[in-house]
């Protein structure tokens, strides 16, 4: 069976900030090929299955290639969980091997292993649950991760990743994939935060001109942290090194783009990809005056220079169909230990048909736009209101720094949910006159329909282990603090 590592050796130096420790190329494949060897004198057997807790860390890295070398599986868990986020995760992987950050040389062999046989291929096991909070694994292997990076390759001129700065955590496919993969595959060097999210943010500007770096990527919540926290990487008589900025999201607001452009003075692009598409696979420069821009949203492109097929299925009237997906870098399946069958379940993705990926998008000359998320769609009388275009409108006011819009039955009017937003406003402003600013504001903007009645401020809005908003909790909090306006 080919290993990730006969693919390719890593290429980049890698420099773990902010202490400024370096490991070159030679020295991290040396590492690997010894921690390897030492794992498989202490039992750890190809096709096992092993826990480890991520970190931002060259021996995080070094720890999961090693695992790799021996054909074995890297179930990777994030760090300061709870006891019981922890043990949803041990029962969910039913490992046979743990290793904890503080000792990854020294794996702990687990008693409650149960065997069951995986894809010959199969290396690596990523823990999500997109906003619904429901948790699964996401099975890859060697061949598709190796897709997702060759496409990449092509994709993005060398030039624009040589030096890339990681601002998101390891155990996102965003994170290790699309970035510090990537990187490793065939940039020059990948610098690696090991400080926490906002500490990380506060200092990515001066990181940016001090290293030179060329590519900078992350989801909106990373892009707010550093427009909002940190200095930009520009100024008099220092000269611009970034030359691509990425965003992946569904559904990027306008204002935050501006932002990013302010900030950075490089080019922007909108990213499309999905953990169980090892990453991005779609993307296009934003163009903030773009007249082509649909329902709030920048385009994603048409796919072609990813080698990935986009279908626009059962558009309705307004042209919005579920966005359907083919492309070589999809993983494996879903995996799960079934505990009543004592056996590891997989459900196979068909790479014959089309993923389907839930997401809404408009499609028009081959090119994609998308509308948000189809379980997120809020249906009031027969009409659909998109909460993320909602979102998008209220921070283009530039009142509110966080939102959640949901949906919560109140019982006003019967099978018509109320429209509710749950806001974190700018510093400094008052509470009732920012709201009713937001409000005028959404006047000339947004449908009178798709406005919300119900309004609650907040300092801050509740998130899942991934960083995406919880938006049941978000739907809680505002039942919990109801102050509505009757519908009109």
């Amino acid at each position: 069976m080919e290993k990730l590592t006969e693919f390719f050796e890593v290429q980049s130096e890698i420099i773990e900030l902010p202490s400024g420790r370096s490991c070159s190329p030679a020295e991290f494949n040396e590492r690997v090929h010894e921690r390897a060897k030492s794992f498989r004198q202490l039992g750890i057997q190809p096709g096992d299955r092993v826990l480890i807790e991520t970190e931002q860390s060259i021996e995080f890295l070094i720890t999961m290639f090693s695992i790799w070398q021996l054909n074995s599986v890297a179930f990777l868990m994030p760090s300061k969980l709870t006891k019981f986020e922890a043990d949803e995760h041990f029962e969910m992987s039913n490992p046979r091997w743990r290793l904890k950050r503080a000792t990854y040389a020294i794996p702990e062999r687990l008693q409650t292993y149960i065997e069951s046989e995986l894809p010959a291929d199969c290396c690596l096991g990523l823990f999500t649950s997109g906003t619904t909070g429901k948790p699964k694994i996401v099975l890859h292997g060697f061949k598709n991760i190796n897709a997702r990076l060759q496409n990449g390759s092509r994709a993005i001129p060398q030039i624009d990743r040589a030096t890339s700065l990681l601002s998101l955590p390891l155990h996102f496919g965003h994170g290790l994939i699309g970035v510090a993969l990537q990187a490793l595959f065939d940039g020059e060097k990948l610098l690696l935060p090991s400080s926490e999210p906002t500490e990380a943010a506060v200092n990515t500007g001066r990181w940016v001109k001090q290293y030179g770096v060329n590519f900078l990527s992350g989801t909106p919540l990373t892009w707010n942290l550093i427009c909002r926290f940190s200095n930009p990487p520009i100024g008099p008589g220092v000269p611009a090194s970034l030359e691509r900025m990425n965003i992946a999201s569904a559904f990027a607001p306008k204002a935050l783009l501006e932002s990013m452009a302010k900030w950075g003075e490089a080019p922007i692009y909108n990213t499309y990809g999905l953990t169980e598409t090892a990453s991005w696979i779609s993307g296009a420069k934003v163009e903030l005056n773009d007249e082509n821009v649909k329902n709030g949203s920048f385009t994603i492109g048409s796919g072609d220079d990813w080698g990935t097929e986009f279908t626009c299925n059962a558009p309705n009237s307004d042209g919005v169909g579920e966005l359907l997906v083919q492309t070589a870098s999809l993983g494996i399946g879903y995996g799960n230990f079934d505990i009543r069958a004592r056996a590891f379940k997989i459900e196979l993705f068909d790479r014959a048909l089309p993923f389907r990926t839930s997401d809404l998008c408009i499609q028009q000359n081959g090119r994609v736009w998308l509308c948000g998320r189809e379980s997120r769609q809020i249906n009031r009388g027969g009409v659909k209101v998109s909460p993320e275009e909602v979102e998008s409108v209220i921070l283009e006011s530039e009142l509110v720094a966080e939102v959640a819009v949901v949906d919560i039955d109140m019982q006003l009017t019967p099978g018509i949910p109320t429209i509710a937003a749950l806001v974190v406003l700018r510093p400094n402003l008052n509470s009732d006159k920012a709201i009713q600013r937001v409000k005028e504001y959404l006047e000339n903007r947004l449908s009178r329909f798709k406005h919300p009645k119900t309004w609650i401020v907040t300092k801050k809005l509740p998130k899942l282990k991934s960083g995406k908003v919880d938006l049941g909790a978000s739907r809680r909090m505002c039942l919990a603090e109801v102050n509505f306006e009757k519908d009109e």
